[in-house]
């Protein structure tokens, strides 16, 4: 087997820190490190994985840089068992008596379970196998590089244990039409073709499996609707189905993907675009990131700890489970393309060689999720409102489901979950909103819930609002289905003649409206609807849950 053996790392020609001011090596800090040059070439990363302090993988292609001489380019993999300070680099894997070498191809990604089992895709369809570490691989999935037709190649794999994987990216068909594609496997060796929708002109760039059924694959947007691919599985990879909900058909490509459970995770992609999911993607929430740059990949450990990495050196840290992120430096300029974490140190990897390592930092308590809500039924539509940034908590970390409702609070929420602009100025009619907070609010939630047609004063003159005073359930579905006509006309069905509903014989204002939210599935998942639900307050939780039902129409 070809090999190549490098020394003892070196630091870069200029101290860079990660996330951080610069500390002595040793000292806790996040020290950006290199491997020595390859002989006449360099090295883009592409993949990196580490499963404890000393066990660790990264994976690319050798280039050739401007101006200098060399034979070719060639994936290439490194491992180390010193915690990154000595790398020892393969080129090539074994066919029986055999050596094939990498030439002119990329390893795309790398995935170990532990520190002797892992796998590897080339960009040519080639999956890759090692059981002594990376010391030897052998080919488990025979590539499409001699073919001049239907070319296939992976961009990503994701092992959830030592038996069931997948592998996501492209085939090419007669005519150059790009199609995505999925392969999976049952037993760690054999790899089959996955049943998925194939819109024409995707690709597929990353995959996560949180375990042994359940996974998410992302890629690019179609010519033809432009929303970001996105697909799930529930039974290992072998089918997938595609979700849209809450995507927008901006024609951006998602490039990594990430979850820490069956419901909640994030999708990273061009121009900046995040996207959050509390509900296993049954909803998308996009995020502001504070970044225009591309972003390549998505890692968290644990739930309240995560970065993203992209072009331009970018990475942003978050604490708090994703609410927000802030931009740090990484002190590089080139592209940053993987992400991995273990034993309380997180790496990235990217072009020119960069190899970046940090400390994992610890998650803020106030930021990691609501503390009350765990046994709430409402717990999914807050979770999914708080990931858009329609609803928030309290000091404490509490949300306090059961709590009561004001109006002007309900008004905020509104306005938000429909994608509404306040009202550019505090000035408003309604004399009794009292001194507006730096924000605004309640002035300009309020104002544009009234100038949208969503909400009415409590007087003739509309000059009282009331913002204090806690809001019913029958006027929280009768903003909700003005919204939800003034936003999306025709969202709404009417019933059809004979149609049964818990709220026949409820008079105006209300009733209508009512019986409107309640054939279309706006009351699902609430209780006690009878001609008198909705006279009494509405709760926190049941606003939450009656916007999240909106949200999935």
């Amino acid at each position: 087997m070809r090999k190549i053996r490098l020394g003892i790392l070196v630091t870069l020609c200029v101290a860079v820190w990660l996330f951080g001011a610069p500390q002595p090596a040793g000292a806790g800090g996040r020290q950006a490190v290199s491997a020595r040059d390859l002989p006449r070439a360099t090295i883009h990363y592409y993949a990196v994985d580490f499963v404890d302090a000393v066990h660790g993988w990264v994976a690319g292609i050798t280039y050739i840089p401007p101006g200098s001489y060399g034979f070719e380019d060639t994936a290439i993999i490194g491992r180390t068992d010193s915690g990154g300070e000595n790398w020892q680099y393969s080129t090539s894997h074994e066919a029986g008596q055999h050596s094939v070498g990498w030439n002119f191809r990329t390893v795309t990604a790398i995935d170990f379970i532990d520190g002797l089992r892992g796998w590897a895709t080339l960009d040519d369809g080639t999956i890759l196998a090692t059981g002594d570490g990376g010391k030897r691989w052998s080919a488990q999935a025979e590539g499409s590089f001699e073919h001049r037709d239907n070319n296939w190649g992976y961009a990503d794999l994701a092992m959830a244990d030592a038996a069931h994987g997948c592998a996501v990216g492209s085939w090419v068909g007669f005519v150059g039409t790009v199609y995505p594609r999925i392969v999976y496997t049952g037993d760690g060796s054999e790899w089959k073709e996955a049943d998925i929708p194939k819109p024409a002109g995707c690709s597929l760039e990353s995959v996560c499996m949180v375990d042994v059924e359940h996974g998410w694959a992302v890629g690019s947007a179609g010519p033809g609707d432009k929303v970001p691919l996105v697909l799930v599985t529930d039974d290992g990879g072998a089918t997938w189905t595609r979700q849209f909900k809450g995507l927008l058909a901006d024609g951006l490509t998602l490039h990594g993907v990430w979850f820490v459970d069956r419901e909640h995770g994030w999708a990273v992609g061009d121009s900046g675009t995040i996207y959050v999911t509390a509900d296993g993607g049954t909803s998308w929430w996009r995020r502001r990131s504070g970044v225009s740059a591309d972003l390549l990949d998505v890692r968290f450990d644990g739930a309240g700890v995560g970065w993203v990495v992209g072009e331009g050196g970018t990475v942003l840290e978050t604490t708090q489970a994703g609410r927000t992120w802030v931009a740090q430096s990484s002190g590089v300029t080139g592209a940053l393309r993987a992400l991995a974490s273990a034993a309380g140190s997180v790496w990235a990897v990217g072009d020119q060689g960069t190899l970046l390592r940090g400390v994992v930092p610890s998650a803020d308590p106030t930021g990691a999720g609501f503390g009350d809500i765990g046994s709430s039924r409402y717990r999914t539509a807050i979770e999914s409102l708080a990931a858009a940034g329609v609803v928030g908590g309290f000091l404490d970390g509490s949300y306090r489901p059961e709590a009561s409702l004001n109006r002007a609070q309900f008004a905020k929420m509104i306005v938000t979950a429909l994608g509404l602009a306040p009202a550019v100025t505090t000035a408003t009619g309604f004399t009794d909103l009292g001194v507006p907070d730096a924000g605004g609010y309640p002035h300009r939630y309020v104002q544009s819930a009234f100038d949208n047609g969503i909400t009415k004063g409590i007087d003739a003159p509309q000059t009282r609002f009331a913002p204090w005073d806690p809001i019913r359930r029958d006027q929280v579905v009768t903003m909700i289905v003005r919204g939800a006509a003034r936003v999306s006309p025709g969202l709404l069905k009417e019933p059809p003649a004979g149609h049964r509903s818990p709220f026949d014989g409820v008079g105006a204002p209300h009733g209508e409206n009512l019986r409107l939210a309640e054939y279309n599935g706006l009351l699902d998942g609430l209780d006690g609807l009878d001609a008198d639900w909705g006279r009494a307050h509405a709760s926190r939780g049941e606003a939450a849950e009656l916007l999240y039902n909106l949200m999935l129409r």
